[in-house]
């Protein structure tokens, strides 16, 4: 039975979509991306394979997988950052 989930698991391909918000604030960004999140949990019951999104506003510019990488970073950060200062 256990065989059969991963071997189910390794055949369920992934894709990525990117969603970019015209004149949106970073608070913007955060909460279309938690919707987004809860939403692409369940996809993968509905389409057939596990969806992952990328969501980011008009300042951010998706120009390789490089530059992807570092605004991300970037933005894990800034919600670290939020996050922490929050929890004071």
């Amino acid at each position: 039975m256990e065989q059969e989930k991963k071997s189910m698991a390794s055949k369920i391909k992934s894709k990525l979509i990117h969603v970019q918000i015209v004149d949106g604030s970073q608070a913007d960004v955060y909460e279309i991306g938690e919707f987004l999140k809860q939403y692409t949990e369940n996809a993968k019951e509905e389409l057939g394979y596990d969806l992952k999104a990328i969501i980011t506003n008009d300042r951010i510019t998706l120009r390789d997988v490089d530059a992807m990488i570092k605004e991300l970073w970037k933005l894990k950060k800034q919600i670290d950052q939020n996050e922490s200062m929050s929890n004071m």
